[in-house]
């Protein structure tokens, strides 16, 4: 029985669609603190179901709503590894200072994913090896990109440990299969000179510094291929959460590369 798919009902709401932009992406992620109702964005990558940080209670119960919309196991929600689909979901964050203010990693955690994000989420920056090498650099004080040149910025998840008394910690009681307290995190359009972001990531980024951090998941079913067409995930997710940003303008979109910043997986590239 561990392994079957939830098929809890959740309740039913209103979903209203809305273009993607700042005021539309503050207004969805206030309205879903305020009823405890995921809504769907389109991300730096592709859709998303998210749910914001909150503190006040009540976000275990929304992270678990995601979980019944998404159809998901209960073993794939607890004991996933981030490897394929991130089973954990993924915390977004609009800068690095807001990260800080969470207090959810250690300061030389802090330092390292600061690093990474400025010199090695790009393909072409820091010389042979591709992004996920250049975690090897970065450990070695090594720099990396280009000076002067605006380069287009990978989406990285960054899999890091997250200190155990905080209030984000919502895995304490459930290590991954390595037998670590681990967490998925991205920096939404890194705000260094040398990174191109698309209109779509600032604005998201803005967005989320604006008002708090979002844990959020590809908007589609649990081991089902990405959907790319918002008409599809509306279809799919109607009536499931309270607010769709959809844009028309999105060409190609992939999920987030995801890169292990822990133990002996320091480096690896997970996706």
């Amino acid at each position: 029985m561990a392994n079957r798919k939830i098929v809890e009902t959740v309740e039913t709401v209103e979903t209203v669609v809305v273009p993607f932009g700042y005021d539309a992406y503050v207004n969805a992620c206030r309205e879903s603190l305020k009823t405890q109702i995921p809504f769907i964005t389109i991300t730096d990558t592709i859709y998303g179901i998210a749910v914001p940080y909150t503190t006040s209670g009540g976000m275990m119960n929304m992270i678990e709503k995601v979980c019944h919309i998404k159809q998901r196991t209960n073993t794939e929600q607890t004991t996933g590894t981030h490897k394929g689909n991130n089973k954990r979901i993924p915390l977004l964050v609009g800068s690095m200072e807001q990260l800080k203010g969470l207090g959810v990693v250690d300061n030389t955690t802090t330092e390292t994913m600061d690093t990474y994000y400025r010199n090695r989420c790009n393909p072409h920056a820091g010389g042979a090896g591709g992004v996920a090498g250049g975690v090897a650099g970065v450990a070695g004080g090594g720099a990396g990109g280009a000076s002067g040149v605006a380069l287009p910025y990978t989406p990285t998840t960054l899999v890091v440990e997250q200190r155990t008394n905080t209030p984000l910690n919502i895995y304490a009681n459930h290590e991954d299969t390595l037998g670590q307290n681990t967490l998925g995190i991205r920096l939404v359009a890194p705000n260094y000179d040398h990174y191109a972001n698309t209109a779509v990531a600032r604005e998201l980024s803005r967005g989320i510094t604006a008002t708090v951090p979002i844990f959020a998941t590809s908007a589609n079913i649990s081991g089902e291929p990405y959907v790319h067409d918002w008409k599809h995930i509306l279809h799919l997710f109607n009536g499931m959460v309270g607010t769709l940003l959809y844009t028309e303008d999105r060409s190609n979109p992939t999920p987030s590369q995801v890169i292990s910043l822990v133990g002996n997986n320091h480096g690896a590239q997970l996706r």
